[in-house]
């Protein structure tokens, strides 16, 4: 079951893939500045198919590569957009289909990581 909250603690239960109206955000632009992954996850359930799963994934590549210092915070919404770029927009038609579009999205995110958000010499440097 796909639930959602909407003002006063509201519940509403979307149809899957159809955008429900208490997903938009009340938090217009300045909301968006200051929580950059919101954008991007109306931006997922906006493309539907695989798009949920890749936001994710790649979330959790991304969280996991801060705890780690490997990552600095403000690098999180980027990894995550960009690895949201390859979503194919298919609907998985199977968990193993799921599994599979997971593991991709994962790997692709550590690779992105790896290859361009990296802090130079390893472990980032927090003040």
């Amino acid at each position: 079951m796909v639930i959602c909250l909407r003002r006063a603690g509201t519940l509403c239960r979307p149809e899957v893939g159809k955008l429900p109206a208490c997903v938009v955000s009340d938090a217009g632009t300045s909301g968006r500045e200051q929580f950059p992954r919101l954008g991007l996850a109306e931006q997922a359930l906006r493309q539907g198919g695989d798009a949920a799963i890749v936001l994710n994934a790649a979330n959790e590549v991304a969280v996991d590569a801060f705890l780690k210092e490997d990552l600095r915070f403000g690098d999180i919404h980027q990894v995550v957009g960009e690895a949201l770029r390859s979503a194919s927009g298919t609907v998985p038609d199977s968990l193993e289909a799921i599994l599979e579009c997971d593991a991709r999205a994962r790997a692709h995110a550590a690779t992105l990581i790896q290859e361009s958000f990296a802090p130079a010499g390893g472990r980032s440097q927090h003040a």
